[in-house]
């Protein structure tokens, strides 16, 4: 493994240690997030890091089963979908025979338990980080806590959303977001509106519920971009660190090419094409290096901005 896709792997090792030691699992890190951690983005995020870092992924490994009642499947399927199975499906596999149901990615039947470290502690408090756990704890780990989670998040509670914007945030389809929102604007919770050629949605008495189930607060950006960035960075890094042909830098640039929205949403800019190789060589590894600093710690102020 090269200088530069060893720095991103490391970054995501930092940052997914930051995370779930937030929610629970055992770190000796004392950093914890001032926001509500998505356990799927969070796994996703450590599945990459364990890579390099085999202690992370027996404490990942270890929460997993520790709060499995409170991953949502189909999120999760979402997230894999999103990043690809190589890595996840390393890190999944041991876990296939001691968690509940299918995983997705994973086809095998995982083999031997695998021992768990049963260092992770289930207690749920009423800290920001555990937001999202919370409401799934009241309302189950089907749609219905997310989008009510994503109703009561945001700079004021009570943000309007669309449901086609829900189903992205939430990684849910829309069908199912959507009869998610009729069947709680049928019972009170959730007002609907209609602006322009869009139904908007948000929550009656935000504040009652805010009240109920704690603070949600959420990150300065949707943390679901963050794994899939990372993996772009890894695989432009790979490139880069194993041939200095201009033809490869060329291939290098192009991993990036599926995340040109998640990157414009993290403000980290790609550079322009180049007929110059060792200038777009230089700016692009420059990226690469954005990327893993600026993903790295997920405790400083606006993270991942």
């Amino acid at each position: 493994m090269g200088p530069l896709e060893q720095a991103c792997r490391s970054a995501a090792a930092s940052c997914a240690w930051s995370l779930l030691a937030s929610v629970g699992m055992s770190s000796a890190d004392g950093r914890r997030v001032p926001f509500s951690v998505a356990p799927e983005d969070s796994l996703m995020i450590a599945s990459i890091g364990a890579t390099i870092d085999s202690r992370l992924g027996e404490e990942a490994r270890d929460w997993f089963v520790e709060f499995d009642d409170l991953v949502s499947r189909p999120v999760l399927k979402h997230r894999v979908r999103r990043l690809g199975e190589l890595e996840w499906s390393a890190f999944a596999t041991p876990l296939a025979t001691v968690v509940r149901g299918a995983l997705p990615g994973v086809a095998t039947s995982g083999g031997d338990r695998f021992p768990r470290t049963g260092k992770s502690r289930r207690a749920i408090t009423g800290e920001a980080a555990f937001g999202l756990l919370r409401y799934r704890a009241a309302f189950g780990t089907q749609a219905r806590a997310d989008v009510l989670f994503a109703l009561a998040v945001g700079d004021a509670p009570g943000r309007r959303w669309t449901a086609d914007a829900l189903a992205r945030s939430t990684g849910y389809v829309k069908s199912g977001v959507r009869q998610v929102l009729d069947r709680l604007v049928e019972a009170g919770i959730v007002r609907q509106a209609r602006i322009g050629n869009a139904d908007w949605f948000e929550l009656n008495a935000a504040k009652r519920l805010v009240a109920l189930l704690g603070p949600t607060v959420g990150a300065s950006v949707d943390t679901q971009v963050v794994a899939p960035v990372l993996g772009a960075a890894i695989a432009a890094a790979r490139l880069i660190d194993g041939d200095g042909d201009p033809a490869v830098f060329v291939g290098a640039r192009s991993m990036f090419g599926d995340v040109e929205r998640e990157l414009a949403e993290l403000a980290i800019q790609l550079p322009a094409p180049t007929h110059e190789f060792d200038r777009g060589r230089r700016e692009l590894v420059a990226t690469i290096r954005q990327v893993a600093t600026q993903l790295a710690d997920p405790t400083r102020p606006r993270w991942p901005l």
